[in-house]
């Protein structure tokens, strides 16, 4: 199961699926009629910001391989 948060135009969402080059959240009803993602089409930008886990694996995706040990590490 995929695990985080992304923040899609100022709403925190939960990532439900992580592929190598997108990823899904899943949208409750709330959110849906209270935040501006209904009215965003395909390809349309957004402001996009990740947690912290994120920023290690972009950090670390070209020098090493990011483990449970090196995650424990850091506090995690």
């Amino acid at each position: 199961m995929a695990q985080g948060s992304v923040c899609l135009n100022g709403v925190s969402l939960t990532v439900a699926e992580l592929s190598a080059d997108s990823f899904a959240v899943a949208l409750i009803s709330h959110t849906l009629q209270n935040s501006n993602l209904t009215t965003m089409n395909p390809g349309a930008a957004v402001n996009v910001e990740y947690d912290v886990l994120g920023k290690y694996v972009l950090r670390k995706s070209g020098s090493s391989k990011i483990s449970e040990k090196w995650l424990h590490e850091q506090g995690y």
